[in-house]
């Protein structure tokens, strides 16, 4: 899809205005100079990148997989799209560049969103509730197969986890 993307952002002529960064480790230095934010996954579960971006008040443009519709409400803090659909996705991005108050006042949107449906204060709750379901799990010997799967559902906005031997929704 990358390949598709890129191509498109040429014919649509934005390719001064749109990098394709790939995977980065200072996403939080790289935030403040963004105008919006893409996530073009195929599968995702409740993807962190976005609730960062939402959270430092830009608009998304996003596949409509996984969690992402419950982060993202489409046509007020971004827009979603088929994940088989890449001019879709490219338009979206397009009207967004191209109209400053709808970017701002989605991205607005999406900053309210994030502070109301994912406070710090809930995510330290939720990561101290796993701190103990795991040190609990210790004691009584059950292991836990996929920590990094537990550590994610404690910080994104959904229903905690219960630890078993098998990581099981409550």
């Amino acid at each position: 899809m990358r390949q598709t993307l890129e191509k498109m952002a040429g014919e649509l002529a934005i390719t001064n205005r749109v990098h394709f960064t790939g995977v980065r480790d200072d996403v939080d230095a790289l935030l403040p100079s963004l105008v919006l934010t893409v996530l073009s996954s195929h599968a995702e579960g409740m993807p962190l990148a976005l609730m960062e971006a939402m959270a430092a008040g830009l608009p998304v443009v996003a596949t409509s997989v996984g969690g992402v519709p419950e982060l993202v409400e489409h046509r007020y803090s971004g827009y979603l799209v088929s994940p088989d659909d890449p001019r879709a996705l490219a338009d979206a991005v397009k009207e967004l560049l191209d109209n400053e108050p709808l970017r701002l006042r989605m991205g607005a949107a999406a900053r309210v969103r994030a502070r109301d449906h994912w406070p710090q204060s809930l995510c330290t709750e939720r990561m101290g509730a796993l701190l103990r379901q795991l040190a609990r799990s210790r004691v009584v010997g059950t292991e836990v197969s996929r920590p990094e799967a537990t550590v994610a559902a404690a910080i994104a906005p959904i229903a905690p986890m219960k630890i078993s031997s098998k990581l099981t929704p409550r």
